[in-house]
Order: C-alpha cells, then structure tokens, then sequence
C-alpha cells in the first residue's frame, strides 16, 4: 500500500519539479547571461570571452570548446533562447535520473529500487536541483553526461563513454575524474578514448580560434578560475574545504594541507573499492574527489550525489545496512535536510552551510555506503 501511494506522490512531485525548473529558469537571469553572451561574442567573431572587468559575477567561466557547441542560442532572442536552455535543463535531470538507476542495477544488483527510496531520494535533492535551476546553470548537464558516461563505459560503449567525457572535462575541469573512474574499473579503451578525444577537441579549439588566440583563452580561463576578488568565493554557498576552512579559522594558511588530506581520502575510499571490485564503491569515491579536491564547489555541485543517495535510500528502507550505517544516514539527513534556513532560521542554516554542511553531509554519505558494504562483506 504504502509503494502505491509512494509510486503515484513521486510521479506527481517529479511532474511538479520538472515544469517547476523551467519556470525558475526563464524566471532569473543568473548564469545563462553569460552563455548566451558568449554565444553572441562568438557569432560576431569576438573572442573576448573572460573579461571580468565587463562582466563582474557573470563572468564567462568555461572552457573555450564551451562556444563551439552553445553557439546556435546566439541565433535566438535571450528569452527564446532561455526557454530552450530551460528544457534542455530539465530534460538532463530526466536523463540523469534513468542513468543513475541504471548505474544502480549493472552494480548493485542486490538493490530493489522501489518508489518508496525514490520519494525520499527526490525529497532529498528538491533543494539543490531547484537552485541549479534558478542560476540557469549547466550542473545538471554536467552530472547527466558524468553519468551516461559512467553508465557506458559499463555497458562497454567506451568511445561513446569517453567522447561525452571528454567533451564534459573540456567545458570544465572537474568532470576530469572520470579518467581515474576508467581507469580503477580496469577500462583501459574508455580512458586511451578520452585521451584521443581530448586532443581532438583541443585541436579543434586551434583550429577554430588560431594557435595564439587559443593559447591565450586557455590562460584567461585558468586566470578567471583562480580569481577570488571578483567572485562569492567566501560565502556560505561555497562547500569546497578551502572554503570551509577559511569559514573555521579565518585563514587559508593550511588550504593545501587540507586539500592534500582530502586527497588522501578520496584516494583510499577510491583504492579500497578497487581492490573489492566495488564499481559503485568507484565511482562514489571519484564523486567525493569531484566535490572535494576543488576550491570552488558550491551547494549546487552536489547534485552528483543522486546515485548514492538513491542506492544508500535503498538499502536504509530494505533494512540493508548495519546500525552505524543507518545511524550516520539518519544524521546525514538531520544535517542537510533539517538544518537549513526555511526550517531553522536564515543565521542558524547559514552558519551551519559555513561550517560545511554539504561537504560533510557528502561524505557521511560515503561513509554510509562504505559501512553498509563492509557490514555485508562481513556477513558473507
């Protein structure tokens, strides 16, 4: 009785999230500004992309292939092209949802997903897919290739795999780790791919803009990602552990000792499923490095968690894991679905965001699926 019900609330609240997030998105004029002038700069045959004296917050921050595949919006008034952006958007979270269950089922057969866990899993991401959809960003499409990606390179389609890879990594950095998740799970071809690829599309970029001109957009783009005086980078919203830290102590003094820790961490948690043959175990670690090992990482990266936070919804609601997975599932939730600004205030969900509440709810969670496999490899 109680899946029936789940099955018919989950679809309706889907529905509702779904138009919702285009709504928001034609609502706010964040992020896509800086696409669609892009796309603008481009088609008019100027390539002063990172000029944050012109453009302050809204700055251009990707990579410069980014305008070789936005640039038909530039063809389109601002508001067509919002809309479209805005559907495009929402058919990603779709998309990345189908994959995450399908990542699920090729490993972690033992899991029944049932509309129960995707109930709660939906209540536990309406927060951050709806603040991907307010700055009109390209979050969700980044997570949706991360895990079609993923996905193929299991179902052995790797050039498939690392052409969507190598195309999300050449639009941002982070994606990047989808490197070391081919190469912990053994996909040599999918890996050597996303290599060829790379050089591909980088050598399409010189192709497209001249040698000198590209060399150029690739320094201002390392140049905008390391300016901090013209961006938020300090504010609450920002979950990176650099960030965190500066929120504790007021100092970046140990920033790279902390990063070097998280490394560590992410290189352990990665390590320890390789040698279990853990796939899911794999790509959760590369997922924490992805959310981790960057000094930007705001609240609405962590979008990526989905898959793991839908197989952990499983196991907890089929009673799968041990009492201290199903302790710090329960905590993780109290952290990051309880303390925030609608429910406890906006100074106590602000101060609780600062002190690093997504990057450490993100973690508990990992916590939560490596317990939840040492409990089972223990019982076996």
């Amino acid at each position: 009785m109680i899946e029936k019900y789940s099955k018919y609330i989950f679809l309706i609240l889907i529905s509702v999230l779904t138009v919702s997030c285009v709504h928001r998105t034609i609502s706010n004029n964040m992020d896509f500004i800086a696409f669609h002038r892009t796309a603008l700069l481009f088609l008019s045959g100027n390539i002063d992309f990172y000029n944050i004296a012109r453009d302050h917050v809204f700055t251009f921050k990707y990579g410069p292939v980014f305008p070789l595949i936005t640039f038909p919006i530039g063809y389109l008034s601002f508001n067509t092209a919002k809309v479209i952006w805005a559907l495009i958007n929402a058919a990603s979270l779709i998309l990345a949802w189908i994959y995450s269950e399908k990542l699920i089922r090729l490993s972690l057969s033992e899991i029944k997903i049932t509309y129960t866990a995707r109930l709660l899993t939906l209540l536990m991401i309406l927060d951050i897919v709806s603040r991907n959809a307010m700055q009109g960003n390209i979050n969700v499409m980044l997570f949706a290739a991360i895990i079609i990606s993923v996905v193929y390179s299991l179902e052995g389609k790797n050039k498939r795999a690392a052409l969507i890879a190598a195309i999300a990594a050449s639009i941002k950095i982070t994606p990047g780790i989808l490197l070391v998740f081919f190469l912990v799970s053994k996909n040599k071809k999918a890996f050597w791919y996303s290599v060829v690829f790379g050089v591909l599309i980088l050598l399409v970029t010189v192709f497209t803009f001249g040698f000198e001109n590209s060399y150029n957009m690739y320094l201002s783009w390392q140049s905008v990602l390391s300016d901090t005086a013209h961006f938020p980078f300090y504010k609450h919203t920002n979950q990176s552990p650099v960030a965190v830290l500066y929120h504790i102590t007021g100092s970046n003094k140990f920033a790279v000792s902390v990063l070097l820790t998280f490394a560590v961490a992410c290189t352990w948690f990665i390590l320890r499923s390789y040698l279990k043959k853990d796939i899911f175990g794999m790509f959760t670690g590369s997922m924490l490095a992805y959310l981790s090992l960057s000094p930007i990482v705001w609240i609405e990266y962590h979008v990526v968690m989905l898959p793991i936070l839908l197989a952990t919804a499983c196991m907890f609601l089929q009673k799968q894991l041990n009492r201290t997975a199903s302790t710090l599932f329960v905590l993780r939730f109290i952290l990051v679905h309880i303390f925030v600004t609608a429910i406890v205030g906006e100074k106590l969900g602000i101060t609780t965001a600062m002190l690093g509440q997504h990057l450490i709810g993100s973690w508990l969670l990992g916590a939560v699926y490596y317990f939840a496999i040492f409990s089972t490899n223990k019982k076996s």
